[in-house]
């Protein structure tokens, strides 16, 4: 039969990990040893001591611009205009304390650590015109993705330069309707009556329908592939920026209560 101090030295044995105690070894090199330890009694974690180290780090540098302009008319409606552009004068990174760093800016790599596999282009940027008047509204958008460099290792045609992957332009489109319920205004009594009798007056669909937008879509509309990359091995293309999902229609509906 086992004594209370036998038990209790039986736990401590079991459930204590880290020989050294709470608070030792947290630094690499600091302490013996590092790991868990427990409450002799309950086995519950006392503490949990674990060294960390720099896992990596990355240098961005780039300059991006976005501008909208709005321009409401007094019977076509509302024009909304607006435009992005970035553009990356570094983009290195670096996969340990020890590593030296790696510029991906403008090259497709899939062997170096910790962005692989893929490619930073110089250049990203959209061109968005949307146009809304009685409840619709009309979006289309021009997304552009710049060029940047190969994998020479991957390139089997002699090249006096490296190959370069084009640029990659694709346009979505999109039309939403909302049915609006029809406002009041309480300061103007006339218009609060009109408002009033004109929603008396709506039908029973009318009024399902009050709340209700309509969305119809196409992303990609001229289906266009992504460039072939010809390092990207698995894919013939850089999984980081495209989609290989091309043309992709969508439609939606939302309502509001």
């Amino acid at each position: 039969m086992l004594d209370a101090n036998s038990v209790t030295q039986t736990l401590v044995a079991t459930n204590t990990v880290d020989p050294d105690g709470c608070g030792l070894g947290v630094i690499p090199g600091s302490g013996p040893a590092q790991g868990v330890t427990r409450n002799p009694f309950n086995g519950a974690i006392d503490c949990i001591d674990s060294g960390f180290a720099n896992g990596g780090k990355r240098l961005v540098e780039g300059l991006e611009i976005t501008a909208s302009y709005d321009l409401p008319t007094e019977h076509f409606g509302r024009f909304i205009v607006s435009a992005g552009w970035n553009h990356f004068f570094a983009w290195k990174g670096q996969a340990g304390a020890a590593s030296s760093n790696t510029s991906f800016l403008g090259n497709f790599d899939n062997r170096t650590l910790p962005f692989a596999p893929g490619a930073i282009p110089w250049n990203k940027g959209f061109f968005r015109g949307e146009w809304k008047w009685k409840g619709f509204d009309f979006v289309a958008t021009v997304n552009y993705i710049g060029d940047f460099r190969d994998d020479p290792a991957f390139d089997t045609v002699p090249r006096p330069e490296r190959r370069t992957v084009p640029s990659y332009v694709t346009l979505d489109l999109q039309l939403g309707h909302e049915w609006e319920r029809p406002e009041m205004d309480w300061g103007n009594s006339a218009d609060s009556k009109n408002a009033k009798n004109n929603a008396r007056s709506s039908t029973i669909w009318q009024r399902i329908l009050w709340g209700t937008k309509l969305t119809v879509g196409v992303n990609n509309a001229f289906d266009r592939n992504p460039p072939t990359v010809l390092a990207a091995v698995n894919d013939n293309y850089d999984t980081s920026l495209y989609s290989i999902r091309n043309r992709y229609c969508y439609i939606a509906v939302s309502k509001r209560f």
